[in-house]
């Protein structure tokens, strides 16, 4: 039961948040003190539930270690000019009827050869969108192909 009442409150709590919009940090601090204290009720003691949370924030630090490297690589990339020339190649390929499949072709190429998703969707992703609303082409689609493209490409990526 107290399991049920964290769920409900860290719910409500979440709502709240969205639709006065508060930063989303203050549900997510309501939901770690109301599952806190419904485990304490289930009997495990709060030493043994903040050596958990210790080892839970501990194992997901490799998950930031990796968005800091993939945005790090990304800015090598800009400054360096490497993503400015596949870019700048690739646009030379694109013909207005075709520009949605060139799209998706351009971003699974981009995103096997870099092996990143995340770094395409954020440069020639955005370069897409932009050629897309200049040139009336439908932004939907776009955005589709372009992200089909960049999670076929990095999946497929020995270097992903």
């Amino acid at each position: 039961m107290p399991l049920l009442f964290a769920f409900i409150l860290f719910i409500a709590s979440m709502i709240f948040c969205l639709i006065s919009s508060c930063s989303i940090l203050i549900a997510m601090l309501i939901g770690l003190v109301a599952f806190t204290v419904a485990a304490h009720l289930n009997g495990f003691p709060y030493e043994k539930l903040i050596k958990m949370a210790f080892s839970g924030i501990k194992e997901s630090l490799i998950v930031l270690e990796i968005m800091f490297l993939i945005g790090f690589l990304t800015a090598v990339w800009r400054s360096s000019g490497t993503i400015s020339f596949f870019v700048y190649y690739s646009i030379r390929l694109i013909t207005p009827r075709l520009f949605i499949l060139f799209s998706f072709i351009l971003c699974c190429v981009l995103s096997y050869i870099l092996g990143t998703s995340f770094g395409v969707a954020g440069t020639l992703g955005v370069i897409l969108m932009v050629i897309a609303h200049s040139g009336h082409v439908n932004e939907g689609m776009i955005a589709g192909a372009v992200i089909c493209g960049i999670y076929f490409g990095a999946r497929g990526s020995p270097l992903s």
